[in-house]
């Protein structure tokens, strides 16, 4: 109880401090908008693996550091420890939190087997059969959804268990040695996934009886206690398939808002299917809307950016984005507004692809093969599980800031969108007979958040007459504002641009003689100071 008391206080601490770092920079002096963030991106590499030593190696094994089988994955909120369900070896690992991890580190105890190195299949409080679906209920307790066992099983102060502890609590079944199928409120077949509600009302995926069990109170059952409610069928035995409103085909995994809202991965029917205010749903209620298909009664798979083939994991992160493990796609997609989102909507990320429209298999940091479980922690990170490739990826959110483009044209853009400080990617030259030369550029805010520029203007000769036009609404002369660095273009929403155009031109007795021009708009972001430039050269050739 003390060694739990200690990390709930470190864990306080650190949302304190964090709260504090963000408010500093909300009202940092100076700052009109947001001075960037964090987030994942589409396509990023992993920053952390489990199960193997690289991001390139295949491996397969029952020691701390292997894996046989990974299919499920959960994170305790307080202690950040790191929960894996090694179908395989029919056993859960338990992790360091992530701060303390390293790329192939080997697991700190087991559940389901007396230690490491063994991985035999049995039925007892301390042994299990292919561990999948893992929750984390308020008062630290580990659930563990034993599949072939037919059970569910509840492993009490799971962050500092020793190796083989045994289970307290058995659901699904009469007591820890019988193993039966059962169609009825009391009985399971091979159920996958598990989600708990703060208030300990415990969920229950079952694919083979299509159908989620709720139990209510969870904690306060005895073994071989009813369920309270069943979702996807009319009664507790019922037990067949559909694609309706209030039906499933293997409903594989499940996810529970902080809304209340419950989200079921229904793999056949290749949707999600959402449930607003479950704890107050009766049984065989219909399910309020879908993402994935066009309405209900179409179980259509694809592999476009607003489809999915055999969705098997769900996992909800603090800011509210739904991650699905998109598993006949190789990928992992995420939506961040999934309580508006209905029917056929676009994800808005994608993990283990470069992006929407690549399906390659791949055993790199940036790829996956077969997603079957996600998961997030409290910093944002999100875990997957790749089945066939044997081990646990961790996603890390990388910092972004607001960013400038630039370009020559209104029309086209220098450098493939690749800009440096020093310019080459922008570079233009253009040759001319004592003509003025008009060199266009676009200036635009490719960040995520509204931003402002200062820009100047500066020439390497005396030889040429330059001005400098903002086109943004018809044409402003701002050459001296932009020699003196004073200029500042107004905000600019993300996404949008403002043209200027240099007019270079040779002066006096330099008209008539061979001359090169240098010179450059260097755009200054009033919100991280990123600085961009764009040159042009301009030869005069009497």
């Amino acid at each position: 109880m003390l060694n739990r008391g200690y990390q709930l206080h470190d864990s306080l601490m650190k949302i304190a401090r964090h709260f504090a770092f963000c408010l500093l920079i909300l009202i940092a002096p100076g700052s009109p908008y947001l001075l960037g963030g964090e987030r994942l991106m589409s396509g990023q590499d992993a920053g952390l693996v489990l199960g193997a030593s690289s991001f390139t190696e295949r491996v397969s094994g029952d020691e701390a550091d292997e894996l046989g089988q990974c299919r499920g994955i959960v994170i305790d909120p307080v202690s950040g420890k790191v929960f894996v369900a090694d179908s395989g070896n029919h056993r859960v690992l338990r992790y360091s939190a992530f701060e303390d991890l390293v790329s192939g580190a080997g697991a700190e105890m087991v559940f389901g087997q007396s230690e490491f190195g063994t991985g035999s299949d049995d039925i007892s409080s301390t042994k299990m059969d292919t561990p999948v679906g893992l929750a984390i209920g308020s008062e630290g307790e580990l659930w563990v959804a034993d599949s072939e066992n037919h059970r569910v099983l509840r492993f009490d102060a799971a962050a500092t268990a020793l190796s083989g502890t045994a289970a307290s609590l058995v659901l699904g079944q009469v007591d820890f040695d019988s193993n039966s199928r059962g169609l009825s409120a009391k009985g399971m077949d091979t159920p996958e996934d598990l989600a708990i509600s703060p208030d300990g009302d415990l969920y229950v995926a079952g694919p083979e009886f299509h159908r989620i069990l709720i139990f209510e109170d969870a904690n306060d059952k005895t073994n071989g206690a009813s369920a309270d409610r069943v979702l996807g069928q009319p009664d507790f035995t019922s037990g067949s398939s559909g694609n309706d409103n209030a039906s499933f085909e293997f409903p594989r995994a499940i996810a529970l808002a902080d809304d209340g809202t419950l989200y079921v991965a229904d793999d056949q029917n290749n949707r999600i299917m959402v449930f607003e205010d479950v704890a107050n749903l009766a049984t065989g209620s219909a399910a309020d809307r879908q993402i994935g298909q066009s309405d209900f009664g179409t179980s259509d798979s694809g592999s476009g950016q607003s489809e999915f083939h055999a969705p098997l994991g769900l996992a909800i992160d603090q800011e509210g984005t739904l991650f699905v493990c998109d598993s006949r796609n190789a990928r992992v997609v995420g939506f961040h507004d999934p309580e508006n989102a209905s029917g056929e909507v676009d994800a808005d990320i994608v993990l283990g692809q470069p992006d929407f429209s690549t399906y390659d298999a791949a055993t790199t940091a940036s790829g996956c093969e077969y997603p079957v479980a996600v998961a997030t922690d409290s910093e944002g990170r999100v875990w997957v599980a790749d089945f066939l490739i044997t081990r646990v990826h961790a996603y890390e959110k990388r910092v972004f800031q607001p960013d400038l483009t630039v370009g020559e044209t209104r029309g086209s853009q220098k450098g493939n969108g690749v800009y440096n400080r020093s310019g080459s990617g922008q570079k233009k030259t253009f040759k001319t007979k004592m003509k003025e030369v008009k060199v266009f550029s676009s200036i635009g805010n490719d960040g995520d958040f509204p931003d402002s520029y200062s820009i100047r203007m500066k020439k390497a000769t005396s030889r040429f007459k330059v001005k400098c036009y903002s086109l943004a609404s018809g044409k402003t002369n701002v050459t001296a504002k932009a020699e003196a660095g004073t200029h500042e273009t107004g905000e600019i929403e993300a996404g949008s641009k403002v043209y200027y155009r240099l007019d270079v031109k040779p002066k006096g007795s330099y008209r008539s003689r061979r001359g090169t021009f240098n010179g450059w708009l260097r755009a200054t972001s009033s919100v991280d100071g990123e600085i961009d430039y764009i040159r042009a050269k301009v030869k005069n050739r009497p």
